[in-house]
């Protein structure tokens, strides 16, 4: 496994994917900032204009607009970021280019057969995974705060304990969709297939067939027994409580774990019994 293990983090290090998939993350987050700044900006000067103009009149149009919300950290805005779901929507885009590949190339046909303990393909896969979701997430992190220094500048730091707990379940959430990402790359092997499902649901299309399914419990039942969005909640990041979650970090943190150990466990005894051709 440990060799296994190595190739995977060669093949991801010498990846022009790598290099493009987080210049494109880390262009796209810039881009989101510098839009939501200039716009802020924009109905600042509206504000004081009205203000200006309306001096006097009994009914004036208040609006407020903080650059930042009270009390929000640099640790706060990186997490909000991270429940927007851009991390894992790239993360699944690139688990599917470097494990898709292993079928494309002809690594299962070369290599795979000469594993006899198969389920050290899934566990170098997953070990890979974290090793990419950790650097990915630290250099998000560094370049948010960048981000802050330039359109939020005296904003506080802010890494309390509960913040740091919320950002390891977003790290135990986004490992929890991965493993399902890598189950259906074992699963179909065609690109055109895992890819756009795997897309799908990491940006929220589930939640449609979900409430459709509430819906027709309420209507039975006549009240809604059970979300079926919590099931869902591994692939609903934005949902985490970013302060004192209490119950929902316990349910989060439980549901990824079982996740993590379903999905892990399927992809293990379907590439075992899978022959390899």
């Amino acid at each position: 496994m440990h060799n296994l293990f190595k190739m995977y983090l060669y093949k991801i290090r010498h990846s022009k994917a790598t290099l493009v998939m987080l210049l494109i993350a880390l262009g796209m987050t810039l881009f989101t900032r510098a839009v939501t700044k200039a716009v802020e900006v924009m109905i600042e000067k509206w504000e004081s204009t009205q203000e200006e103009t309306e001096a006097g009149a009994e009914d004036t149009m208040e609006i407020t607009v903080d650059s930042h919300e009270e009390n929000e950290t640099i640790v706060d805005s990186y997490v909000t970021q991270l429940k927007g779901g851009l991390c894992l929507l790239f993360m699944v885009i690139y688990a599917g280019i470097v494990f898709g590949a292993d079928e494309r190339q002809g690594f299962m046909k070369n290599i795979a057969v000469q594993v006899p303990k198969r389920w050290k393909i899934v566990g170098a896969r997953i070990a890979a995974t974290a090793v990419v979701l950790v650097i990915f997430l630290a250099i998000s992190f560094l370049w948010e705060i960048l981000m802050d220094l330039i359109f939020s500048p005296g904003i506080p730091f802010g890494a309390k304990p509960d913040v740091l707990i919320a950002i390891g379940l977003e790290f135990l959430l986004h490992m929890a969709f991965l493993s399902l990402t890598i189950f259906l790359i074992t699963w179909w092997r065609n690109a055109g297939l895992y890819m756009p499902i795997s897309i799908l649901l990491a940006t929220g299309f589930h939640s449609l067939f979900a409430n459709l399914f509430n819906a027709l419990i309420t209507a039975l039942k006549g009240e809604l027994v059970f979300d079926v969005n919590w099931l869902f909640s591994i692939i609903q990041v934005e949902t985490l409580p970013v302060h004192g979650g209490g119950s929902d970090w316990l349910f989060a943190g439980v549901l990824a774990i079982v996740y993590l150990i379903v999905w892990n466990g399927l992809n293990i005894l379907m590439i075992r019994k899978r022959d390899i051709v």
